[in-house]
């Protein structure tokens, strides 16, 4: 995907809502091997993303929209370690305000979902839901988008988690998996794989956890995601641990 965006950005006569488009990918696809690796934030996707707000045309808001959004996602990504996510919070806001402007249900989702995201780190979970589920309802009046919906479902869960209802939570987290398999996202669906199997495991059903976790454990070695495997290994352990295999948790 990087390299294949990067031979499309090096076309000369590419018209400046093409280059835009990947840009914007070329962005995200770095940030996502940033996420596999745990080198997030990554440099070279805000360089990126700076060129593509500098290009865009007085007026375009269409445009504007995109690439604040995308903005916005990148900085909600390196403002996580202080949770005040004030750059994001400002190109988060634009995005939705022009989203609506535009009638873009698909963005106005997105930049919702987004803002949901930043309460919901600061544990303001009961806003954050409110922002969650209206950003719902602009995806269901919208094209269906499975990874979309995945991270509604995962991120509900965890609320709810959170929140001591662990039925609900793994009921969330089973839907968040199985749009995540419906998309043939490898990699999004892994993390979905160590979450829903830790929740078993809280909730005793190791049983039922292993083969989440093995499972995880096989796609992180195939990307190869070095964090996907520390997560998926981690939560074996306490697997091991929760079955009374102490000397098998200790091993991983």
């Amino acid at each position: 995907a990087e390299s294949e965006a990067r031979r499309l950005l090096d076309c000369p006569d590419l018209e400046i809502d093409q280059r835009l488009a990947f840009q914007i990918e070329l962005a995200k696809t770095l940030d996502r091997v940033g996420l596999l690796t745990n080198t997030r934030p990554v440099t070279e996707a805000l360089q990126i993303l700076r060129q593509a707000e500098a290009t865009v045309p007085s007026g375009d808001w269409s445009a504007e929209a995109r690439v604040s959004l995308a903005l916005a996602e990148y900085f909600y990504r390196a403002e996580m370690p202080e949770r005040q996510f004030r750059s994001a919070s400002r190109y988060a806001m634009r995005a939705d305000a022009l989203f609506r402007e535009l009638d873009d249900r698909v963005g106005s989702a997105d930049a919702v979902h987004l803002l949901g995201l930043f309460l919901f780190q600061r544990r303001i979970l009961r806003v954050a839901r409110e922002l969650f589920d209206r950003s719902l309802v602009f995806s269901q009046n919208a094209p269906p988008r499975a990874i979309f919906l995945s991270n509604y479902h995962r991120h509900v869960g965890i609320i709810d988690l959170w929140s001591n209802d662990r039925l609900t939570a793994i009921a969330h987290f089973e839907k968040s998996l199985a749009y995540r398999d419906a998309a043939g996202s490898r990699d999004y669906a892994l993390f979905a794989r160590t979450l829903l199997g830790a929740a078993l495991i809280d909730d005793n059903r190791t049983l039922e956890a292993r083969p989440y976790l093995n499972q995880a454990l096989v796609i992180a070695r195939e990307l190869p995601s070095p964090v996907g495997e520390l997560r998926a290994t981690y939560s074996l352990a306490e697997m091991h641990e929760a079955e009374g295999c102490s000397s098998e948790a200790m091993e991983l």
